[in-house]
């Protein structure tokens, strides 16, 4: 089991040197505070992964997933499904 957790409250655009709050659409508008973040992955086999998650901004997101690997010869395709 992975556990996962953290916090942000200022972010860095790619072509910019200085940091700034977040937002919610992620480029302008009204800032929206902090987003907070915990949750785990827990690997049921070498191919079937489950996760949750859960966040908190303006609204508090959740997010349930799964991951599938299917070794096809010498390679390993991957799948997630996601909800929130």
């Amino acid at each position: 089991m992975t556990l996962t957790a953290g916090h942000l409250d200022r972010f860095k655009q790619r072509d910019s040197s200085d940091s700034t709050g977040l937002y919610l659409d992620g480029y302008g508008g009204a800032e929206s505070g902090n987003f907070t973040f915990a949750g785990a992955d827990y690997a049921v086999s070498k191919q079937l992964r489950l996760s949750y998650f859960h966040g908190q901004l303006e609204f508090d997101p959740c997010l349930i997933g799964s991951g599938h690997g299917l070794a096809i010869e010498q390679s390993l395709l991957k799948g997630d499904f996601d909800l929130e």
